[in-house]
């Protein structure tokens, strides 16, 4: 029996459930389907309007050109844009097979990328999403954050939320053992993605919450390849779980 977290799974779902017992427990730090694997441009999003054009959409954000990028993005995300109901159903598909490979308990939360509504409606009886929530787990309180903030890139994902939406969330959780979000805490070296050589979102509002109520640990995800996986703050372990899709592995937490 142990405690297991995992970030960014983006559709690696059976390796996932290959390290999994079923006395387990599972924390889930949010980007579950496989939109775009950046390294091949596979998933979801370059099966439905193929890879050259993604392509040409990623050199255009890169360029700082974002129009068609925020056309794309309206098109998947908004119930009545024209990709929405094929990448529903594709959604769906991985969120399902996700959620039945999973031997045991998860306690999830959602990153930028997932879609809110879908993963509800795919979910277990295993499973429950967590978002501005504590729970008791082996004697720890764990307090859970979903989503993100804006990110310096404005092209709204159905993860994202404004600033102060997100600040909220974290200044109401209270005390916790372990503080659990998708995106790091800012300034702690964890934003910075040394392949995609940029910043991620980041949150200031969880790093006063760290700093003013000193959990014993912090976990997060993200951010692929950052700058540095590990950083303290007072008694506070915060530890970058990465891209389980490329690394595999998971973490577990010694509770002793």
């Amino acid at each position: 029996m142990a405690i297991k977290l995992v970030s960014d799974i983006h559709g690696a779902h059976d390796a996932l459930a290959a390290q999994l017992a079923p006395d387990d427990t599972l924390i889930m730090l949010g980007d579950y389907a496989n939109l775009i694997d950046f390294d091949t441009l596979d998933g979801i999003i370059s099966d439905i309007i193929s890879k050259p054009r993604l392509m040409r959409v990623i050199m255009q954000v890169a360029a700082g050109q974002l129009q068609e990028a925020e056309e794309l993005v309206a098109d998947f995300v908004s119930p009545d844009g024209k990709y929405y109901a094929r990448a529903a159903e594709r959604l769906s598909e991985s969120y399902r097979s996700l959620f039945e490979a999973i031997p045991c308990e998860a306690h999830v939360i959602f990153g930028n990328n997932d879609f809110p509504d879908i993963l509800r409606e795919c979910m277990g009886g295993n499973a429950r999403i967590l978002n501005g929530e504590a729970a008791e787990i082996e004697g720890l309180l764990f307090g859970f954050i979903s989503g993100s903030p804006p990110d310096k890139i404005p092209l709204r994902m159905p993860g994202y939320m404004d600033r102060s939406t997100y600040s909220e969330k974290v200044a109401g959780l209270g005390r916790v053992d372990v503080l659990c979000s998708h995106v790091p805490p800012a300034g702690m070296g964890m934003e910075y993605d040394v392949v995609a050589a940029r910043e991620e979102a980041s949150s200031e509002a969880l790093t006063d919450h760290i700093r003013a109520c000193q959990p014993m640990y912090a976990f997060c995800g993200h951010v692929h390849n950052p700058g540095t996986a590990y950083a303290e703050s007072g008694r506070t372990r915060i530890r970058n779980l990465g891209h389980f899709r490329r690394h595999g592995s998971v973490f577990t937490l010694k509770c002793g």
